[in-house]
């Protein structure tokens, strides 16, 4: 078994970090994935690659937002400099490039709706590049045809689609098929518990 101190969310929406919290994995303190709207692949890689400099960006509020395809607690970014949320966003990330953080032993999971061999290798090299060692990346996806032909991965686990719940902003999903996939990652992983926050 591989010991796991944290289980993070990567997105692609907040519908993940709501199961690992439910789970009681997550991190103590809040990271910038944990309730993104959306992310897509090309957004995940740019803020990584980048470590999150297009949002210390003066001009962040047209092209990089659009670049990166990124909303932050269900708010886009133009309107960040209107609310508090700007502060806890850039804690958020420092956080997460906190090195006492990156040298635990992370879980990184992203549910996907359609990821190639090669998106899931740059995955890897820009969480190694952002400054992560110890970790493993797990996807998972919405059994769906017509996603399911596109991807060439084989070790993905896919969730039901039959909705059970609905959170916010309209996203639904089903608690019994995070419950599957929470057990089938036991049988690779020993995750420590933590305290929801």
């Amino acid at each position: 078994m591989i010991p796991i101190d944290y289980v993070v969310s990567l997105g692609h929406n907040c519908q993940t970090h709501f199961h690992i919290q439910r789970h009681n994995y997550n991190y103590e303190h809040g990271l910038p994935f944990n309730w993104s709207l959306s992310i897509n692949h090309d957004g995940l890689i740019k803020l990584l690659d980048n470590k999150f400099s297009y949002l210390y960006n003066t001009n962040w509020a047209g092209i990089h937002f659009h670049d990166c395809g990124f909303t932050f607690c269900h708010i886009p970014f133009e309107q960040f400099k209107e609310t508090k949320l700007l502060d806890l966003l850039y804690r958020c990330v420092n956080n997460f490039l906190d090195p006492g953080f990156q040298q635990k032993n992370i879980l990184f999971i992203r549910r996907v709706t359609y990821i190639s061999q090669k998106h899931k290798q740059d995955i890897i090299q820009s969480l190694k590049n952002v400054g992560f060692s110890n970790f493993y990346l797990e996807l998972c996806a919405d059994n769906d045809e017509k996603y399911n032909q596109y991807t060439d991965i084989d070790d993905i686990f896919y969730l039901n689609p039959n909705a059970t719940h609905q959170g916010l902003n309209s996203w639904q999903g089903n608690y019994e098929s995070w419950d599957k996939f929470f057990d089938y990652l036991l049988t690779k992983y020993q995750i420590k518990e933590q305290h929801n926050v």
